[in-house]
């Protein structure tokens, strides 16, 4: 019963929320982890890699200038496996942010905005292994990081279409945890759309 009225009162809270903003996005996005650093060597590394999109959703409450927000990147990567008796092995990618953002020109076609956040990344090994193979199964990796950046969104009427790039400043292990980082570029770039209420 407890469950229930709290699960009530949040939706009641984020509904009037959205209500009483003066906007509300919501929306996909896609996000790339671009390279660690502009140097020829590590661009030349990327642009032999194939380009991973990590797709994912995003919020933003702006109640005048500032807004703030969540962003949800979710991917899923099979790879061939080495082991004899699996074909492949299965991961479960994340990253997660906490977002801040200062637009300054919120209401116009034109958005350009700056942005300041903070996140936790990680992988976990959804491998069905048998009882043979249980001791191949890779560790947790997880990291809390920061960002900061800027972009540009475009408005259309009640939807927007955008762009942004982020440094990533810190990225590092959980503390009192002993899962290795999860190996976050330095420097990322997301395109996003969405819908305006």
């Amino acid at each position: 019963m407890g469950r229930k009225i709290l699960f009530m009162f949040v939706i009641l809270v984020s509904v009037a929320g959205i209500s009483l903003a003066d906007e509300f996005r919501l929306g996909g996005i896609g996000g790339i982890e671009l390279v660690n650093s502009f140097h020829r060597s590590d661009l030349q590394k990327e642009f032999d890699n194939r380009v991973v999109v990590y797709p994912g959703l995003y919020w933003e409450y702006i109640p005048g200038n500032l807004g703030f927000g969540m962003t949800y990147l979710l991917k899923f990567n099979r790879q061939a496996s080495s082991l004899p008796d699996i074909d492949y092995t299965w991961y479960f990618d994340w990253i997660g942010t906490l977002d801040a953002r200062y637009h300054f020109l919120s209401e116009s076609f034109l958005d350009p905005f700056i942005e300041a956040g903070i996140g936790n990344a990680g992988r976990v090994d959804m491998t069905s292994y048998g009882a043979q193979s249980e001791g191949e199964r890779d560790e947790l990796l997880m990291s809390l990081f920061g960002q900061m950046g800027g972009g540009v969104a475009f408005h259309f009427k009640e939807m927007h279409l955008g762009v942004k790039m982020l440094y990533r400043f810190l990225n590092q292990p959980v503390p009192a945890a002993r899962f290795d980082t999860y190996p976050l570029k330095n420097f990322h770039v997301s395109f996003f759309g969405g819908v305006t209420f």
